[in-house]
């Protein structure tokens, strides 16, 4: 049985856009440029992106911390009647699926909100992924 923390961001700036997921134990880093795109979509990205990573990755009995940033992302995980619509509430409902399979494979998951401080990693390997693109 083990703990795993799962810090995930999106970024869009100037520089562009991107998306990024760091997982402790283990190190594993994951990241990724997007196309010009509002801010949600990237941290929506970044969600979907460690989600995938969690659903291969963990195994029965195991834990996932997973910490965003953002508001957005972490009111509608928890929320069963978000206002949402488009592409983040599509968004939501696949993260929501995963996190039901894992559910169900004895994987128990919780959403923390972080401050910015506390999501350093995760936000420098965004504004990587999307310096990368240039």
């Amino acid at each position: 049985m083990t703990l795993v923390v799962l810090s995930t961001d999106g970024y869009v700036g100037e520089d562009g856009a991107g998306w990024a997921f760091v997982a402790r134990p283990g190190d594993v880093v994951r990241r990724g440029a997007l196309p010009a795109c509002p801010s949600h979509v990237a941290e929506w990205r970044a969600m979907r992106e460690a989600l995938a990573w969690a659903e291969e990755a963990l195994q029965p009995g195991d834990s996932l911390e997973i910490r965003t940033d953002s508001a957005l992302v972490a009111k509608g995980l928890a929320s069963r009647r978000p206002s949402m619509s488009g592409e983040a509430a599509e968004a939501r409902a696949a993260c929501r699926q995963v996190l039901a399979r894992l559910a169900q494979r004895g994987v128990r998951a919780k959403v923390l909100r972080v401050d910015r401080s506390a999501n350093v990693e995760a936000d420098g390997q965004a504004r990587g992924a999307a310096q990368a693109q240039r």
